[in-house]
């Protein structure tokens, strides 16, 4: 397990969320960096696309929040081949389903976050957030899947 860190709140391109999931090896670790983003902080993530993470990670906000904004157009985190993910202390906002572009491809379920059938998710101490999907639009955690959820808020 290595420590790999975040270091810009762009939506992609170097030092993004995604690419930092990307690059990151199975059961790794996912922090900001504290050399840019100060303690009590909130990082800010307007998303142009879902986040999809499809290795077993932990993303662990530290004495931060890490905010990740689907700006009501996209889908704001999915977990894919069978991922174990744990999240803390993050909070998923305002996550969309555009049937009418068919912007993320899949279910219209879960526009805050995705579990599908053999993932399992954890989150910890985070806040999912005005997130409209067809149906079920904050948390979605398909059949043979784990979700848990301590110390969150989900509304809307």
């Amino acid at each position: 397990m290595a420590v790999v860190y975040l270091t810009s709140n762009a939506s992609t391109g170097s030092g993004s969320l995604v690419e930092t999931v990307a690059n990151a090896q199975p059961g790794d670790v996912v922090r900001p960096d504290e050399t840019v983003f100060e303690r009590g902080s909130t990082i800010e993530i307007v998303l142009a696309a879902t986040l999809t993470i499809n290795k077993n990670l932990t993303l662990d906000a530290g004495p931060r929040r890490v905010r990740l904004n689907g700006d009501g157009v996209t889908r704001c985190c999915a977990l894919a081949n069978n991922a174990t993910v744990e999240m803390t202390a993050f909070d998923i906002v305002g996550g969309g389903w555009n049937s009418q572009t068919g912007a993320d491809v899949g279910t219209p379920s879960g526009a805050g976050l995705y579990a599908p059938s053999g993932t399992n998710i954890t989150l910890n101490r985070c806040g999912v957030l005005g997130c409209r999907g067809q149906s079920g639009g904050g948390v979605v955690v398909g059949s043979n899947s784990t979700g848990r959820l301590n110390d969150c808020l989900v509304v809307g």
